[in-house]
C-alpha cells in the first residue's frame, strides 16, 4: 500500500527559516517541499504543479503590527487573570499585598487603554469579576472596602489619564 505524499510550498522571506522548516518537514516521508518562495507574489509565477499544503509566514502579508499587538494583549490578559485570581484569594489582613495588587490594577487599566483603547477590557474584566466574586464570598466591610476601592480607584485614574492625555 503506497502512502500519499503531500506536496508543500513554503512562503518564507528568511532563507534560514525556510531551510530549517524544509529540513524539519522532510523528516516525515509523507511530506515533500516542492518549492520555497520568498514572497507571496512569486506563488503566482510558480508552475511546478499544484501544492497540497501552503505554509505561509503571515508577516509577509503586512499583518505584523496585529500579531505584535495581539501578542501583547494575550500576555496582559493572562497576567491580569492570574493576578486577579491571586487578588481574589488575598486575605484582607495582608495589607501590603492588597495595596500592591491595587497599584498593579490601576496601572494596568491605564497602560492597556493607552496601548490600544479596546484593550481596556483586558484589565477591567478580570478586576470586575474578581471584585464581584470576592464580595459574594466574603461580605465583610473591610473586604468590600478594599475590593470596591481598588475598582473605584482604577476607574478614577483611568478617567484622569484620558483627560490629561
Amino acid at each position: 500500500m503506497s502512502v500519499k505524499k503531500y506536496k508543500i510550498v513554503l512562503i518564507e522571506p528568511s532563507q534560514m527559516v525556510a531551510i530549517g522548516l524544509k529540513s524539519m518537514i522532510e523528516t516525515n516521508p509523507q511530506f515533500s517541499v516542492i518549492a520555497s518562495l520568498t514572497d507571496i507574489a512569486k506563488y503566482n509565477e510558480f508552475q511546478h504543479g499544484t501544492a497540497d499544503i501552503i505554509i505561509l509566514n503571515p508577516l509577509i502579508m503586512g499583518y505584523f503590527h496585529v500579531l505584535l499587538t495581539e501578542f501583547i494583549a494575550i500576555t496582559f490578559t493572562i497576567l491580569n487573570i492570574l493576578l486577579a485570581y491571586k487578588w481574589l484569594y488575598c486575605k484582607t489582613r495582608n495589607k501590603k499585598r492588597l495595596i500592591l495588587y491595587s497599584i498593579y490594577f490601576i496601572f494596568s487599566v491605564i497602560f492597556c487603554y493607552h496601548l490600544k483603547q479596546s484593550y481596556v477590557i483586558i484589565a477591567f474584566a478580570p478586576l470586575i469579576t474578581a471584585t464581584i466574586v470576592s464580595i459574594i464570598r466574603q461580605h465583610t466591610k473591610k473586604n468590600i472596602f478594599y475590593r470596591l476601592g481598588t475598582l473605584l480607584l482604577s476607574l478614577i485614574f483611568f478617567f484622569i489619564s484620558i483627560f490629561t492625555w
